[in-house]
């Protein structure tokens, strides 16, 4: 394309209704023509009237290096921020982005061409969008870029900060965003992220209640060698969370059997024996986990029943041993027995003063047969405040 002819689409005034013509180089992925566009005296950091867009930044989030490479050779201000309004082409809240192309390449997960950038000089200056970006970074990108970032002055474990001038000390640093990120890192499918989190500080029961330790999350998670390096600096495996959870009981639940393997070797371990075996009903009704696996492991059955009728779950239900009925249920133990007297395991939680037995009962089906919607077994404060406050604990058992 001759270079008058390129100058005749790409200098047509920029309505801010539509995208820029002289964007469209960038996003066609047309390298030629934007050599065109540049040699046509199209300065390569002209930027969209709507959102401040520039070639650069689209180049970053569709991953194209050879382009971005272009616009900087070319002279593009590789730290150039993105203006007000809301792009055409990236975030799918629309937010008003404050973040230059390296952020467009992070936002869009673009996690080699955020390293290149990173080498091309790009510094990581995100503005309001910062806490986002460390989100992003924390749940979806690889420990080699995370490292990076940080070595270029940009840790994603923070505390958040408000930018109020008349706000109190202590809303001005906010912890929470360190156990956001601790939370966020788990489920990252790189697993050095988690450990590389908490070594930074990450901190899991930083500004909330939910009482979930770092090899809690490790655990749930399925993150196996994690879980043995914790433990192997003083981490307590019987912690309780928030909704009487144990790390134990979230890895049987979610069928990671080589973190159940280590937690169990490590317990059997530290755990004095008594003087003789527990019998499933004796380990149901003091909570002893390993007990109930190792009787499991030998064949007894998860619904015998002792001589009034009570199954293993049922004592663990009136001893409010929430982990341990969480995991008997998890391993075949049934809600629907009743015992001499005719009570059900919803019986006997109806008695105790322990709501969380009921919403964990309430959860497995326990307390109506009659409705078909499973929403409607939940009480929507519990929702909000009982076992699905955090997404470890969706039933869908996906975090």
């Amino acid at each position: 394309m001759a270079h008058v002819e390129v100058s005749a689409i790409v200098l047509q005034p920029d309505s801010g209704n539509d995208i820029p013509s002289f964007l469209l180089p960038a996003l066609m992925d047309d390298l030629a023509l934007q050599r065109d566009v540049l040699d046509a005296g199209i300065s390569p950091d002209r930027a969209s009237s709507q959102g401040g867009v520039t070639a650069l930044m689209i180049a970053a989030v569709r991953g194209n290096q050879d382009l971005c490479n272009l616009l900087l050779d070319q002279g593009a201000d590789i730290n150039i921020s993105m203006g007000s309004g809301e792009p055409f082409f990236t975030h799918p809240n629309g937010a008003n982005f404050d973040i230059p192309a390296l952020g467009c390449a992070i936002d869009a997960k673009q996690w080699n061409l955020a390293r290149h950038l990173l080498d091309r000089g790009a510094k990581p200056t995100f503005g309001v969008m910062e806490y986002d970006i460390a989100l992003t970074l924390a749940k979806f990108a690889p420990v080699v870029l995370i490292q990076k970032i940080y070595d270029h002055g940009f840790p994603i474990v923070r505390d958040h900060r408000f930018n109020l001038l008349f706000a109190p000390p202590v809303e001005m640093q906010l912890p929470e965003m360190r156990s956001k990120v601790v939370f966020w890192a788990a489920v990252n499918p790189d697993p050095e992220v988690l450990p590389w989190v908490l070594a930074q500080g990450g901190d899991p029961m930083a500004g909330n209640s939910l009482g979930m330790t770092a090899l809690f999350v490790a655990a749930a998670v399925g993150n196996a060698s994690l879980v043995e390096q914790l433990l192997a600096h003083g981490a307590e495996p019987s912690i309780e969370d928030c909704d009487g959870d144990t790390a134990l009981s979230m890895a049987v639940e979610r069928g990671y059997a080589a973190t159940v393997k280590v937690l169990r070797h490590h317990l059997s371990r530290t755990t004095q024996p008594d003087s003789a075996p527990l019998t499933l009903h004796q380990a149901a009704t003091q909570g002893a986990i390993i007990a109930v696996l190792n009787q499991l492991d030998n064949g007894v059955s998860p619904n015998v029943c002792d001589h009034e009728g009570n199954t293993p779950l049922m004592l663990a239900v009136k001893a409010g041993h929430i982990a341990t009925l969480r995991v008997l249920f998890a391993l075949g133990a049934s809600v629907r027995p009743r015992n001499t007297r005719g009570q059900s395991a919803w019986d006997l939680a109806s008695e105790t003063a322990d709501k969380r037995v009921r919403i964990s009962l309430s959860e497995f089906g326990a307390n109506s047969l009659k409705r078909g919607d499973e929403d409607e077994r939940f009480d929507p404060f519990e929702l909000v405040c009982g076992r699905y406050a955090h997404p470890f604990k969706y039933p869908s058992r996906t975090p």
